[in-house]
C-alpha cells in the first residue's frame, strides 16, 4: 500500500470519528432536562425535637424546576417555602415535596417524626430536692356559660364565658375537644355547649400533668311577668298579659305558649285574657315547652268590687273606657310556698318550671325543673343573704338564687342560711 493511500485512509478514519463525536454532542444538547421525566432526590424520613428546625436537602433532575413544600399536619410540624421544617409538638407529619416544570410534575413524601425536647439532666446532689414544682392556679372543675351579648351585665352577675389561667413554670397544654373551649393568652373561653378537659404540663417534665374539667352551659332563661300573677276581671272584659325574658344576656331561642285550665271561664289570644263566665281558672305560660308562670284569674260579675292591684289593665274588649273596680280574690293560687323556720325569718321557695312544691317536698313534673330560693323576714321583705345547699351533684346553681334539678331519681338536700341560723331539709320526688 502506498503512502498516499495510507494517508487517505487515516484522514478518512479521523473524519468519521470527528463526525460521530459532533453527532453525540448535538444529541445530548437537544435532549434538555425539561424534556426528561422529573426526578426528586431527598431523605424519606427525618427526626427532630419539638422546638427545633431542620433544612431539607432536595435535588431535582431539572435545576430550573419549581419546588414546593406542604405539611400534612401543621400542629405537628411546619415547613417553609425554602424547605425548613420546624417541629411544633410530639407526633408524626408528612412533608410533601413537589417539583414541576413545563413538561412534567413529580412529588415525594418525607416522614417527619417530632419528639419531645430532651429533659436536661438534674444535678446529682442527694441533699437537694430535685422534684419539679408545678403549680397551676386553676380549679379542678369549672363551669362556663355561652355569652354573646350584654357581657357587662353577665359579668356583674358573676356569669362568665371565660376563666384566666396562671402558672409560673413554662408549660404546655392539650384540649380534649377544641370545639367546646379555646385557650389563648392564658385564657380559657367557652365556644360551644358541652364538657371537655384541658391538661397542662411543665415543658421540663411532661409526665407531670394537671387536668381540669370544663363544662359549658347556656344561661337558663326565666319569664318575668310585668302584668301580675293574680288577676280579677269582670265578666266580658279583657286583661293584657305582658312579660319579659330574663336575663338580658340570654342568647337561646324563645317559644312562648299558653294553657288555660278552664276554657269555659277564660280564653287567651294575642296576649289578652278574656273573661267569659264567673269563676276561677289559671293561665299557664310555657317557656320553651316548660311551665314558667301561672296566672290565677277570678272572673266576677260584681261591679262594686274595687280594682285588683295586679290588674290595672282590666278593660272591656274593644273599648277604651275604664271598667268598674274589681278586687283580687282572697286566696289566689300562687306558685310559691313559704316554709316557716322561726318567727323572724322564713325560707321562701318559688317553683319556676317543671315542678311543684308542697310543704318540704318538691315534685318534678317535667324536664328543665327549676326553683328559686330566697330568705324573707317577718314583714315579707327579702333578706340579702346567700343560701348554702349541700347537694351540688343533683342541683345546678343558676342566677339570682335559681337552681336547676339535674337528677333523674329522688333525692334530698338541705338549705342553710348561716347568718340567721336557719336550716331546712327538702325532698325531691319524680312524678311517675
Amino acid at each position: 500500500m502506498t503512502s498516499k493511500v495510507k494517508n487517505i485512509l487515516i484522514f478518512s478514519i479521523i473524519g468519521f470519528l470527528i463526525a460521530a463525536t459532533i453527532t453525540c454532542v448535538c444529541c445530548v444538547l437537544l435532549v434538555k432536562p425539561k424534556d426528561q421525566p422529573l426526578a426528586i432526590d431527598c431523605n424519606s424520613s427525618i427526626t427532630l425535637e419539638a422546638g427545633k428546625s431542620y433544612t431539607l436537602n432536595i435535588s431535582c433532575s431539572d435545576p430550573e424546576a419549581t419546588i414546593e413544600f406542604k405539611s400534612s399536619n401543621t400542629k405537628i410540624a411546619t415547613v417553609s417555602a425554602e424547605g425548613v421544617v420546624f417541629g411544633v409538638k410530639k407526633g408524626i407529619a408528612i412533608i410533601r415535596v413537589s417539583a414541576s416544570n413545563e413538561k412534567s410534575v413529580a412529588s415525594k413524601n418525607i416522614s417527619v417524626s417530632v419528639t419531645d425536647p430532651e429533659t436536661p439532666a438534674l444535678p446529682e446532689d442527694p441533699s437537694t430536692d430535685t422534684t419539679l414544682n408545678f403549680e397551676v392556679n386553676l380549679e379542678e372543675n369549672i363551669s362556663l356559660f355561652l355569652l354573646d351579648k350584654e357581657l357587662e351585665k353577665a359579668y356583674a352577675d358573676n356569669v362568665f364565658n371565660y376563666v384566666d389561667f396562671s402558672c409560673e413554670t413554662e408549660y404546655g397544654y392539650s384540649i380534649q375537644d377544641s370545639k367546646i373551649i379555646s385557650f389563648e393568652d392564658d385564657r380559657i373561653t367557652a365556644l360551644a355547649e358541652g364538657s371537655t378537659t384541658i391538661t397542662f404540663f411543665p415543658v421540663a417534665d411532661p409526665s407531670i400533668v394537671s387536668s381540669h374539667s370544663i363544662t359549658v352551659n347556656t344561661v337558663p332563661p326565666t319569664l318575668k311577668l310585668t302584668s301580675g300573677e293574680n288577676l280579677s276581671i269582670k265578666q266580658g272584659n279583657q286583661s293584657n298579659v305582658t312579660y319579659s325574658i330574663q336575663p338580658a344576656y340570654y342568647t337561646g331561642s324563645v317559644k312562648i305558649d299558653a294553657v288555660v285550665s278552664d276554657s269555659s271561664i277564660i280564653s287567651y289570644s294575642d296576649g289578652n285574657i278574656t273573661a267569659l263566665n264567673a269563676g276561677s281558672a289559671t293561665l299557664t305560660l310555657l317557656l320553651n315547652n316548660s311551665p314558667a308562670k301561672i296566672i290565677s284569674v277570678t272572673v266576677t260579675t260584681d261591679t262594686s268590687l274595687p280594682p285588683s292591684e295586679d290588674n290595672p289593665t282590666d278593660t272591656p274588649p274593644n273599648e277604651g273606657e275604664p271598667t268598674p273596680p274589681e278586687v283580687t280574690p282572697e286566696n289566689p293560687e300562687d306558685n310559691s310556698s313559704e316554709v316557716e323556720q322561726e318567727e323572724e325569718y322564713k325560707i321562701n321557695i318559688t317553683t319556676l318550671s317543671g315542678c311543684t312544691l308542697s310543704g318540704s317536698t318538691i315534685t318534678v313534673t317535667s324536664s328543665n325543673a327549676q326553683f328559686k330560693v330566697s330568705l324573707k323576714d317577718k314583714n315579707g321583705s327579702t333578706v340579702n343573704d346567700t343560701a348554702v345547699i349541700t347537694d351540688n351533684v343533683n342541683l345546678y346553681k343558676g342566677l339570682g338564687g335559681t337552681y336547676i334539678i339535674k337528677a333523674t331519681s329522688d333525692f334530698s338536700f338541705t338549705i342553710t342560711y348561716s347568718s340567721v341560723g336557719l336550716t331546712k331539709e327538702f325532698n325531691v320526688v319524680f312524678q311517675n
